[in-house]
């Protein structure tokens, strides 16, 4: 059961991810593209539940592991090819400190 509605239990319900990630229930300003949203503007997330890139379980993406490297592979190329340094207004040590332990750090 669903609310009122009865369900078979050989029925396989799912909510599209199109819906989900417009949906004001699960995001704030669903309709809008926020990328910040899934690492530093997580108050903007209603439902935590509903971000899984890759799924979970049985249904998982075989693929995950290589499109994680493929995105190491990607920033490590961007860094070989780009000179990055600190803005002279900025304390190495300070931001070194604080940073946040990701996929890519994220400054603190």
């Amino acid at each position: 059961m669903i609310g009122d509605i009865f369900i078979p239990d050989s029925t396989e319900a799912l909510a599209p991810r199109w819906v989900i990630f417009r949906a004001e229930s699960c995001f704030e300003r669903a309709l809008r593209f926020i990328p910040e949203r899934r690492y530093s503007k997580l108050e903007m997330v209603n439902n935590r539940n509903v971000f899984s890139p890759f799924r979970m379980g049985r249904a998982s993406c075989v693929g995950q592991g290589l499109a994680l490297t493929k995105i190491r592979l990607v920033a490590a190329g961007l860094v070989k090819k780009f000179e990055i340094r600190f803005l002279p207004s900025e304390d190495v040590h300070e931001v070194l400190r604080d940073m946040k332990g990701q996929l890519t750090s994220q400054p603190g």
